[in-house]
């Protein structure tokens, strides 16, 4: 029986990958609540709104591709567990996918966050 490669692969730093120091979570959350029309007590709240759950996984993605924070820490920022995060972001790249506007209220998303925090200076390029 062939082995199998044992190593641990570590998801939070890839090679390339730009993050922002000075990124903050809040940041994201309230680019997105004004975006969406939603609250943030609406965004962290437990309804399974299709709406409000749309709206959690963009910030999912956003703070995953923007920020150092861990599965478990963005879990807890929405009251939520990290596997909930990971459904999100699987849900979030189906979305991307598969649902009519998603990708470009995403990427319109993501293009002014992008504007905002790179006004700010302290970038982290991980080697």
């Amino acid at each position: 029986m062939p082995s199998m490669n044992t190593k641990k692969i570590n998801y939070y730093v890839m090679p390339g990958l730009m993050r922002d120091k000075t990124f903050k979570t809040h940041d994201a959350v309230t680019l997105v609540c004004d975006r969406l029309g939603i609250t943030h007590r609406e965004l962290v709240s437990p309804s399974r709104s299709r709406k409000l759950a749309q709206a959690r996984n963009i910030c999912y993605a956003l703070i995953r591709e923007h920020s150092f924070t861990t599965l478990v820490e963005t879990g807890q920022y929405f009251k939520r567990d990290h596997t909930t995060v990971i459904h999100g972001l699987n849900m979030h790249n189906n979305d991307m996918k598969l649902l009519d506007g998603y990708a470009e209220r995403y990427e319109s998303i993501k293009f002014e966050l992008n504007t905002i925090t790179s006004n700010k200076k302290n970038t982290n390029y991980v080697k």
